[in-house]
């Protein structure tokens, strides 16, 4: 969704200031980074990672703290330039593109493991980001931040002093059987209203028939 005053664009311009102050908003969100990164780590036979959605890198910086070579084979992608360009600066030895999570430039099955936090609530279409995400994933899947309600999924535009940014409610039935559509849920963690899953997909390539 493009919005004419989009919250990214304003926040991660090339204004410093604004960058840093929307980077410490971000690195709030630190009990689910926590709990997903710990949770990837966990797994076992994990050779290749994608994130999506990677902000400024704050997940990564996490991961670095702990390995000074990561475990596996990392990239990045995100659709806003800045955060791209930062980031391949910062770290020439992985892989960082730019694109949109619902319209991803890879291959079936091209990941271990796929995850994102933070950007399901914030697509103008999340199932289609959630298929996107299964469709890569070989093994696992690691959705996080996101809110299930008893109503209908709906999508309100909501702003803040940086801009304006969709906001998704997920409908807790109907997200979660499509999600069983794909794979097993295997553990999940709950804070302030919101869910993180781990997901181990189903072995058959796509959609479990």
């Amino acid at each position: 969704m493009k919005l004419e005053n989009n919250i990214w664009h304003n926040a991660y311009s090339n204004d410093p200031e604004k960058y840093e102050f929307f980077k410490s908003q971000l690195q709030k969100l630190k009990e689910s980074r926590e709990w997903i990164l710990e949770t990837l780590l966990s797994l076992k036979k994990v050779k290749t990672v994608l994130e999506i959605a990677t902000g400024p890198g704050l997940d990564l910086e996490y991961l670095h703290d702990k390995f000074e070579d990561l475990p596996f084979k990392y990239t990045g992608v995100d659709y806003t330039p800045k955060f791209i360009e930062i980031l391949t600066d910062k770290y020439p030895q992985h892989t960082f593109i730019e694109a949109d999570a619902m319209d991803l430039p890879f291959e079936d099955n091209s990941f271990d493991v796929v995850y994102t936090r933070h950007s399901l609530e914030h697509m103008n279409d999340p199932h289609k980001e959630l298929d996107e995400i299964f469709r890569l994933a070989k093994k696992y899947v690691i959705i996080g931040w996101f809110r299930l309600v008893d109503s209908p999924t709906s999508l309100q535009i909501k702003s803040s002093i940086n801009g304006e940014f969709p906001m998704n409610d997920l409908n807790r039935e109907e997200f979660t059987e499509r999600v069983l559509d794909w794979g097993t849920i295997e553990d999940t963690f709950t804070i302030k209203h919101n869910e993180c899953w781990l997901v181990k997909k189903h072995t058959k390539k796509g959609k479990k028939k």
